[in-house]
């Protein structure tokens, strides 16, 4: 089917997350579930505080949900309940009539000067091809931690990316091969 374990994971989160906030509201069908009580769980969503946060703890920082993982959990439970549609369970979407959260602009895009490559290179020492790698590739840590021998055909790069699942296949430069 092409759904991997994490997103079967991510998938039954978010509808036991709805399904306890349904509980909350005795609520005990999905077919029971108006649009307005999706707009109100969305609505709920996008004021929870994220306490697991990277040192949250020590800095006192808690932020929200961002808006774009409330628009993906919204696109999910659309689905979830297409899907309830399509197997007859119910003849209504409630989650039809929510609308996504616009999502501003995060500004300009930081990129490194020249100053500051020279100073990352002259610094990596037992790094320095995984920087290089980074740096003439274009790649993701993550995805560049996990490079293998088999990832490169005939001078190209071929990696499925960790964090979209996209398929990379980009010429491999020189200096990086």
């Amino acid at each position: 089917s092409g759904i991997k374990s994490e997103q079967i994971y991510v998938i039954k989160k978010k509808v036991s997350n709805f399904a306890s906030h349904c509980n909350k509201l005795n609520i005990k069908y999905i077919q029971n579930v108006t649009p307005l009580i999706a707009k109100r769980y969305i609505s709920l969503r996008t004021k929870t505080r994220l306490y697991n946060k990277y040192k949250s703890d020590t800095d006192s920082y808690v932020s929200t949900i961002l808006p774009r993982t409330i628009n993906r959990e919204i696109q999910m439970l659309t689905r979830f309940y297409k899907f309830c549609i399509e197997a007859d369970w119910m003849e209504t979407n409630p989650f039809y009539t929510v609308k996504k959260i616009p999502i501003k602009q995060e500004g300009e895009r930081f990129y490194f000067s020249d100053d500051n490559i020279k100073l990352i290179i002259n610094k990596s020492d037992c790094y320095h091809d995984f920087y290089m790698v980074l740096l003439h590739v274009g790649i993701r840590g993550t995805d560049a931690y996990s490079l293998k021998p088999e990832h490169i055909r005939s001078n190209y790069l071929v990696k499925q990316m960790n964090k979209t699942g996209d398929w990379l296949n980009i010429p491999m430069p020189t200096i990086a091969q």
